[in-house]
């Protein structure tokens, strides 16, 4: 498949498959379990796009309040130069498969109410979870 649009509130679940260029717009909402994005994931106009797995060997751009959830672990962000906050993401999906080469690019400038949000696994966030109660309740008492 070349092209797909996500528009008009529309909900688009990707198990497999190669995409040229995937679109959203107009509050749509994207699932990613697997296949491939090869060029651009475009998310904009209060769209969510979320991420479980799949390769993403494309830009990934976010305007007009877009927002895009990464679900994985072991996160590393390379910025690159220019004026926007651009760099390249890689990590691992939450079924442990390597992922890299994900060029994230107009964070959050130009458009300030668009954002990346990074989602660790579960026992990720219950550690750090438990390392913030632990730190508060030392805080509190002392």
């Amino acid at each position: 498949m070349r092209y797909l649009f996500a528009w008009y509130s529309s909900t688009v679940n990707l198990f497999g498959g190669v995409v040229y260029q995937l679109s959203t717009r107009d509050s749509s909402t994207v699932y990613m379990y697997g296949g491939e994005i090869d060029r651009v994931l475009s998310v904009g106009d209060s769209s969510v796009a979320s991420l479980f797995g799949g390769k993403i060997a494309a830009d990934v751009a976010i305007f007009d309040s877009g927002m895009v959830k990464i679900y994985g672990y072991d996160f590393h962000w390379q910025r690159s130069g220019g004026g926007a906050e651009s760099g390249m993401l890689s990590g691992y999906w939450l079924n442990g498969t390597a992922f890299s080469g994900m060029y994230l690019r107009n964070l959050p400038e130009p458009f300030p109410g668009s954002h990346i949000v990074l989602i660790p696994e579960p026992c990720t966030f219950l550690l750090l979870s438990l390392g913030s109660f632990i730190l508060r309740r030392q805080n509190s008492s002392g």
